[in-house]
């Protein structure tokens, strides 16, 4: 007996009956599952607490400078000064009296903001990749007729999103004066456009998911972050190059600048705190047995189970509740 038969009719008109202890192909190795919403809602809180821990640093980091004349060949007609705990030479600005911290540049600078934005960053890639597959699976479970599509979208997907992640950890791990400036340059460039490329696919993709219902809930407020950080994301980069450029002692920008880079971690971060409500009526099983969850093509009942729903479950409690 297989999971599938267990809603067909008998000649007589009446459903499949089954005995409680009998064996069903498909669900005798269940064990339990998760809903797939809470499971990410959890693992997302963690990169979004290193991202606001590494902004929080400013508040108790110090950014005192000292002087060196000696270093006057680093810049043309200015003095270079050291920052104090890291020693990194930057081209003497006077204050200009902003007092909003840019994270890029607190990055820059020190430590302590670096290793915290490594942290969401690393803390990211466990769960991104396995969102997105989760997202297309669904796709492809409720919307067969797009299936040839979804041959083309979903490895695209999961192609982009190692880009997107190799070069964000790229970006991240050479801010460094003493790492290559071009290799920064180009990792961050390649980042912001996988990262919008996979928004925009992905926002096609849930558009159709939620063509089922009418309800176009979701699709909206990603369509809304996606611009967000299309707007925000590439002027915050000439920002950043510039600063690099000239490299002035300043952690604080002007309000704009700091309303800019603001807007890119929003629109990001919160695209993806968007994008796994899709998944509330998901549920992921845990299966004893490979075959329950990938059976071979050449079985009679061969329909991979990575998503199961409710409703499967729900069809096998009907099932010994009428024997």
């Amino acid at each position: 007996m297989h999971i599938d038969d267990l809603e067909k009719v008998t000649p007589s008109g009446s459903k499949i009956s089954v005995p409680a202890d009998s064996l069903i192909e498909g669900w005798t190795s269940y064990l339990t599952n998760f809903n797939a919403f809470y499971l990410f809602n959890f693992i997302d809180k963690i990169p979004v607490i290193f991202l606001i821990a590494s902004w929080a640093s400013y508040l108790f980091d110090n950014y005192t400078l000292h002087q060196s004349m000696s270093l006057r060949s680093w810049f043309v007609n200015s003095n270079a000064i050291f920052d104090a705990r890291n020693h990194v030479p930057c081209k003497h600005a006077t204050p200009d009296g902003t007092i909003f911290p840019s994270l890029l540049r607190m990055c820059y600078f020190h430590g302590l903001p670096t290793i915290l934005i490594r942290a969401s960053a690393l803390s990211l890639c466990f769960g991104r990749i396995f969102l997105i597959a989760c997202v297309t699976a669904k796709w492809k479970y409720q919307k067969s007729k797009d299936d040839h599509a979804y041959s083309i979208l979903h490895p695209l997907l999961m192609l982009l999103n190692v880009i997107e992640m190799a070069s964000l950890a790229i970006f991240l791990t050479t801010t460094s004066h003493l790492d290559s400036p071009a290799l920064n340059k180009v990792s961050a460039i390649i980042f912001v456009l996988a990262a919008q490329l996979t928004m925009l696919i992905n926002s096609v993709v849930v558009t159709r998911l939620e063509a089922i219902s009418g309800k176009y809930i979701v699709s909206n407020l990603l369509q809304g972050f996606f611009i967000v950080f299309g707007v925000a994301a590439p002027l915050t980069l000439l920002i950043y190059f510039d600063f690099v450029q000239g490299r002035p002692c300043l952690v604080t920008v002007p309000i704009y600048k700091f309303a800019l880079e603001m807007a890119t971690h929003i629109g990001y971060v919160g695209y993806y705190q968007a994008l796994k409500y899709v998944l509330k009526d998901v549920q992921l099983p845990i299966f004893g047995n490979v075959d329950d969850v990938i059976p071979k093509p050449a079985e009679p009942h061969y329909r991979p189970r990575i998503l199961f729903g409710k409703e499967e479950k729900s069809v096998v409690d009907r099932a010994l509740t009428r024997s």
